[in-house]
């Protein structure tokens, strides 16, 4: 356990979002296992993990010693640097084992939980999640070290970079898989406009849409299955509603225009093969983060579905089995009232794990449960916040006034109206509807190939990423000036209290 006076002098960076411990800990037993180091030599010194339940739902909160981390992201350029395919082998894996879980998860929804096949295939799936987690982690590493990710790049030629052609170089080679959705749907669209919306061949269109596409609006909290009756109301609406096909029209553009501006750029810095090779290689780790989302997206919604199979069965309550981690599934059906017991134990303040600053060990890491995780909790975050300024990297040009919107979870979409400004930890791509409505966006945390920064580009709005303090030194309400050229949020006027 890691000792008050440890906390207060780390370099902690956060992470953090709407999540439930049963998925959130998906990939946080990996790190606490010895997986992720023995797979790729990796780990996350003073790793801390936790799950709290506050008035506005479940919140997961990760931290790790950024200064410690440092030798591991050298570690990870010293690959890059030696073009020995390291990190495309992790992909292959990777890759394999989502396809893996995915198909795992089909069957295990379509099983009684009685089944003697229920908790080996559960097994089966919760082993294929480990392992997409296991080759892809590492990139979380990378988040707070732009700085040195532009150097290794660039070299000295980053002094002659101008944040513009940064930003743009630094763009993805390829759609995002939100907006090849978009890409995808348009093509619906057409063939609507060609026959009929009830046509056999529309229809046919939008269920194999929905069955590409079904995850896109889940989290580590919530999940929806998204069919093809889902998106046959959405056809419906862009029918009735043309702006809509406009805009999306108009972000397809833009990346397009960025992408062929991308290669203007390259060319007036003269980049040699081996720094286009390095701006490959990140612009694809952005392409590995993104293809990651969505085999999380994926799990989460088999997981959840899981868990709420086994709730109606067992007659048990949904929101106490929230706080089960996933490896502690079959002990839910096997030793019921011993883990209901623990689970009791964590609504009363969470859950967390904590590792030392040494790579893990083989054993299952503690389990730290109740009130003494909410203290670490605030002496974690009054360490963090210990300067008020909220400053940060800028991830898309732009200056922006208005009111700040405080978002944790998709409960809180609704409070989001054109022209605010988008405060959240970070964004995913169930966000990117209310990233539309934002005049600027801000978050807690990030890289310049993080969601928000990629999206806010292909939107052309204000982004400043990686602020750590955000949401809790902006207040939801604030009138605030977004100034990302310089990277600085400044509080105009605070919300009246009532």
């Amino acid at each position: 356990m890691l000792k008050k006076e440890k906390i207060r002098s780390t370099n902690w960076y956060k992470q953090a979002g709407a999540a439930i411990p049963l998925c959130a800990f998906l990939p946080f037993l990996t790190l606490s296992s010895r997986r992720m180091v023995v797979t790729t030599g990796l780990f996350f010194p003073y790793d801390v993990s936790m799950c709290l339940k506050t008035s506005s739902g479940f919140s997961l909160y990760h931290y790790f010693d950024q200064t410690r981390a440092l030798p591991e992201v050298k570690k990870i350029l010293s690959h890059v640097k030696a073009h020995d395919h390291f990190f495309e082998s992790h992909y292959e894996h990777f890759i394999t084992a989502g396809k893996k879980m995915e198909k795992s998860g089909l069957n295990l929804i379509q099983l009684p939980v009685s089944s003697e096949t229920f908790l080996y295939t559960y097994q089966d799936f919760l082993e294929q999640s480990f392992t997409f987690w296991q080759h892809s982690i590492f990139i979380d590493l990378l988040d707070p070290f732009d700085k040195e990710i532009i150097s290794f790049i660039f070299g000295s030629k980053k002094n002659k970079l101008t944040q513009n052609d940064l930003h743009i170089l630094l763009g993805p080679d390829n759609l995002p898989l939100y907006m090849q959705e978009q890409k995808d749907f348009l093509t619906i669209v057409s063939l609507a406009q060609k026959y009929k919306i009830t046509s056999s061949n529309v229809k046919k269109a939008l269920k194999e849409h929905a069955k590409r596409y079904f995850w896109l609006k889940n989290d580590y909290e919530k999940v929806y299955f998204l069919d093809s009756d889902y998106y046959t109301k959405k056809l419906v609406d862009v029918t009735y509603h043309k702006e809509k096909i406009t805009l999306i029209q108009k972000t397809l553009d833009t990346f397009t225009k960025n992408r062929a501006l991308k290669q203007q750029k390259i060319q007036k810095y003269d980049l040699t093969l081996e720094e286009k090779d390095r701006l490959r290689f990140f612009s694809w780790i952005s392409e590995f983060r993104d293809e990651r989302k969505k085999y999380n997206q994926i799990s989460n919604y088999y997981i959840i579905s899981v868990m709420e199979k086994i709730a109606n069965e067992k007659n048990l309550d949904l929101e106490l089995l929230k706080y089960t981690l996933p490896d502690e599934v079959t002990l839910l059906l096997s030793d019921t009232a011993h883990i209901l017991s623990t689970l009791q134990k964590r609504t009363k303040g969470g859950v967390m794990i904590s590792l030392s600053a040494t790579p893990p060990q083989k054993n299952r890491p503690t389990i730290y449960s109740g009130s003494v995780v909410k203290e670490y909790h605030t002496l974690i975050e009054n360490s963090i916040a210990k300067n008020k300024t909220v400053a940060g990297t800028c991830a898309s040009f732009g200056k922006a006034s208005g009111k700040a919107k405080i978002i944790l979870n998709q409960e809180d979409f609704s409070k989001m109206n054109t022209g605010d400004i988008l405060i959240a930890p970070m964004t995913r791509p169930e966000y990117v509807p209310i990233m539309k409505k934002a005049s600027a966006i801000v978050t807690d945390e990030g890289g310049l190939t993080c969601h928000a920064a990629i999206i806010a580009r292909e939107l052309q709005i204000p982004c400043i990423i990686g602020t750590q303090t955000a949401t809790k030194t902006i207040a939801h309400g604030d009138i605030i000036k977004v100034d990302a050229n310089l990277g600085i949020v400044t509080i105009i006027q605070k919300k009246k209290k009532k």
